[in-house]
């Protein structure tokens, strides 16, 4: 083979710019004395500092909690380090003293462990002159024990200023029936009260508090937020956990749903979720079960006077008017609907069709539309699981035959897989293609520069190398701390997805690859479960009691998620979670000797 000049520069802009990715993206060297680093930079105003190489400080979390505590009243600092600071609490109390003003001081470090693919977790915190006893810091760190409960980095500032709490309990009053903390918008502008208004418009009986954290037990907050709901209202509260939203609901008698199921619409399962991307569409989830209007009802009022309707709810997809018009000009004319399974199936109830795809759905669908002098009455119906990105589980084909046996063909999943389910059934029933903005532009995109020669010249390889090298210096912190996190987002997303397209061979293959690690949770659970069976019921103070059969709870629940464990991350994460019981057991044990020494 020749090897041009033009190929020679290609192949050295392409190898220049690898070797750099790799250099920039190596784990960093940790430089020694970052708690003094962390302090110098906390008491010149940063509130919050983080190592670079810091796995365990989610990007968003350290985002929220910058917002949070620059608004508080009280003073909030914290360092999260990748070095040993030690058992005796010197280094938040070394961190107290350099910003010498009363506050809350706290040191969280994470080293490598030789013995696990986790890092050892170590937390320090000291406080200087505020009005929380040793008891009610006790009290805020236990109430956050256990699933929907809120993360106590974010919960502290409330139970000192109380400023979270004021505005949750004043929904009650029913002046207003949504509030949204401010350091949440601040720190994710697309979340805000307006958000909450123009989603649950038509929902006026639900109460909605979205906040970073509100202090107290949880039971408590959910019993204000519900003082004096209506027989059909609801109460909805969103507040931060560890990587996302997690999601705790109140009803009225007269809602015709269980809260377990209404929370797992949010959250999609019991163990809520809620992303902060996909908050909008898991809240439009949610007024569709609580509205008026039924689905197929709101569904065939659109369809009634266009050819597409996209659920909100369904994620991904902005171009339903491009898509419809494309659809009205099909020469075989067809309506097409985009359903979230969740809200039908919660809806419908006993009578949601057992198989998505056969007739049923699409048919009673269309015996709700108005075609008015329509002569053919087709509709397409897919149904879409809305969780972890999004896939359409069925379709379902009313008023032809032949075109139900080949629209089976056009579902789709992975990102984009509205659009290019409709792609398919664009050409599959004779229609132009849909006129999506920037899709030309996509197009040209992708065939520019592909001329004589069969690509760019040799000066625009080596500019686009030159250009390349400074964009990777620059974006060096976004690929040590960013890009993780996106990539365990998306690697979730499509393992969700791949689950759901598994034969049950497949499916067995999992299992028994979750076999071992899912015993291994299971010795976890059962020596947590002997050491509760074996700690006496407290006599030294009724809070006590109540934490302690908090914790019992907590341990019930992991043992049923366990039974439900299907892959290595289901048990991963169940192992996590016994991790902090027994961490939580272990502060338990301290208080409590403490108090009977007191005694």
């Amino acid at each position: 083979m020749r090897t041009t000049a033009g190929r020679r520069a290609r192949l050295a802009g392409l190898l220049g710019v690898l070797m750099l990715f790799g250099l920039l993206t190596a784990p960093p060297a940790r430089a020694a004395g970052q708690l003094e680093e962390a302090i110098a930079a906390l008491a010149d105003g940063e509130t919050v500092w983080v190592a670079e190489d810091y796995q365990g400080a989610d990007p968003q979390l350290v985002e929220l909690l910058r917002a949070r505590y620059e608004r508080a009243d009280t003073t909030f600092r914290i360092a999260f380090v990748t070095e040993e600071i030690g058992e005796d609490g010197a280094a938040a109390q070394q961190l107290a003293a350099a910003i010498g003003e009363p506050g809350v001081y706290m040191v969280h470090s994470e080293t490598r462990s030789a013995t696990s693919d986790s890092p050892d977790r170590s937390e320090q915190r000291t406080t200087v002159g505020i009005s929380l006893g040793e008891w009610d810091l006790f009290d805020e760190e236990m109430a956050r024990v256990g699933i929907g409960n809120g993360n106590v980095l974010l919960t502290l500032p409330d139970a000192l200023d109380g400023d979270v709490s004021a505005g949750v309990h004043a929904l009650a009053d029913g002046d207003t029936r949504f509030f949204v903390d401010p350091a949440v918008t601040e720190a994710f502008p697309s979340l805000d009260e307006a958000t909450l208004e123009s989603v649950f418009s038509g929902v006026p009986q639900l109460r909605v508090a979205l906040v970073s954290g509100v202090s107290g037990r949880t039971e408590d907050t959910m019993a204000a937020l519900a003082e004096d709901l209506p027989d059909d209202g609801a109460a909805l509260l969103l507040q931060w956990q560890d990587e996302d939203f997690s999601a705790v609901m109140a009803t009225g008698s007269g809602v015709p749903y269980t809260i377990s199921d209404l929370v797992s619409v949010v959250g999609s399962s019991a163990i809520t979720s809620v992303p902060v991307a996909e908050m909008p569409g898991r809240l439009a989830l949610l007024a569709s079960v609580l509205s008026d209007t039924d689905l197929l009802t709101e569904a065939a009022g659109v369809l009634g006077e266009q050819a597409l309707y996209v659920h909100p709810g369904i994620p991904g997809f902005d171009a339903e008017a491009e898509y419809a018009a494309a659809l009205s000009g099909a020469g075989t004319p067809v309506r097409v609907a985009f359903l979230p399974e969740s809200v039908l199936e919660l809806q419908l109830g006993e009578d949601t069709p057992w198989s998505g795809d056969d007739a049923e759905p699409a048919g009673m669908l269309a015996g709700q539309v108005d075609w008015a002098d329509a002569p053919e009455q087709r509709m397409v119906v897919y149904r879409v699981d809305t969780y972890h990105g999004g896939r359409v589980s069925a379709v379902s084909v009313s008023g032809d035959d032949g075109l139900a046996q080949r629209a089976w063909g056009t579902q789709q999943s992975g990102e984009g897989f509205v659009a290019a389910s409709l792609d398919a059934l664009l050409e599959l029933v004779g229609a132009p293609a849909a006129a999506v903005p920037g899709a030309d532009e996509a197009d040209e995109g992708a065939a520019a520069g592909t001329g004589e020669g069969g690509g760019w010249s040799p000066t625009t390889w080596v500019v686009l190398a030159v250009v390349a090298l400074s964009v990777l210096s620059t974006a060096n912190l976004l690929v040590r701390v960013l890009f993780p996190r996106r990539r365990r987002i998306r690697a979730a997303a499509a393992r969700a997805r791949k689950l759901a397209r598994m034969t049950p061979q497949q499916l067995a293959r999992e299992r028994e690859r979750a076999e071992i690690p899912a015993r291994a949770a299971r010795n976890d659970l059962e020596r947590l479960d002997e050491v509760l069976a074996g700690l006496p019921m407290p006599r030294t103070s009724p809070r006590q009691v109540r934490v302690l059969q908090r914790i019992r709870a907590d341990h019930e629940r992991l043992l049923q998620a366990h039974a439900d464990a299907v892959t290595w991350d289901d048990v991963a994460a169940i192992r996590e979670r016994a991790r902090r019981l027994n961490a939580a057991v272990e502060l338990w044990r301290q208080m409590e000797s403490r108090a009977t020494a007191a005694h």
